[in-house]
C-alpha cells in the first residue's frame, strides 16, 4: 500500500512519461486533475476518521467510483468550460484514480474493485472479506508495524521528490 506521496509520485512519473513519449505538453489544469485523482480515493480515510465508518478500500477504490467521479467532473466542467476541455479533465481525473488503484492492488487483501460485492482483488489474490474480517486483519501488531514502516517510506519518497523538484529549480523554498 502506498500513501499520498507514493501515489502522487507514481502518477507524476506516468504522466511525465506520457508527455515525453507523446511529445505533448499537459496543461497545468490537466496536471492538477491527474494528481488530485491520484490521491482522491483515500478520502475514505477522512470519512473513517470523522464518522467512524470502516469503508477504506471499498466504494472509493472501485471501478464505479472512477466512472461516477469522471462523469461528475465532466458535467461540472461542461457548465464552466468547453466540451473538449470537460472531456480532457474528466479523463485526467479518471486516469489519476486508476493509477491510485493500480498501486493499491499491490497490498493484501487488495481493493474492492467491483464494489458493492465484497470481492477484494490484488495482483496476488482474490477473496471475499467481511468488514469484521478486514478490521481484525488490520489491527494486529504486525499490520500496524508494517503500516508505520510504509508511512515512513512514503515520507522518505516525498522528501526525495521535493528535493528533486528543488534541485531542478521547479520549486523554491
Amino acid at each position: 500500500m502506498s500513501y499520498a506521496f507514493g501515489h502522487l509520485i507514481f502518477a507524476w512519473i506516468i504522466a511525465k512519461g506520457y508527455e515525453i513519449l507523446s511529445k505533448k505538453k499537459l496543461s497545468h489544469l490537466t496536471w492538477l486533475f491527474i494528481l488530485f485523482g491520484a490521491i482522491l480515493p483515500d478520502i475514505d480515510f477522512l470519512i473513517n476518521w470523522i464518522f467512524n465508518l470502516h469503508i477504506h478500500r471499498t466504494f472509493t477504490h472501485s471501478i464505479l467510483f472512477v466512472v461516477v467521479i469522471s462523469l461528475l467532473i465532466y458535467a461540472f466542467m461542461r457548465i464552466f468550460k468547453s466540451k473538449s476541455s470537460a472531456k480532457d479533465l474528466a479523463l485526467a481525473i479518471g486516469i489519476g484514480i486508476i493509477l491510485h488503484l493500480l498501486i493499491d492492488l499491490l497490498a493484501a487483501p487488495g481493493i474492492n474493485l467491483l464494489w458493492p460485492w465484497n470481492l477484494y482483488i490484488s495482483y496476488f489474490s482474490v477473496g471475499y472479506y467481511s468488514t469484521e474480517m478486514l478490521l481484525a486483519m488490520s489491527s494486529t501488531y504486525e499490520s500496524v508495524r508494517a503500516a508505520l514502516n510504509r508511512a515512513i517510506l512514503d515520507m522518505g519518497f516525498g522528501v526525495l521528490w521535493l528535493f528533486f523538484l528543488w534541485y531542478r529549480r521547479r520549486i523554491k523554498f
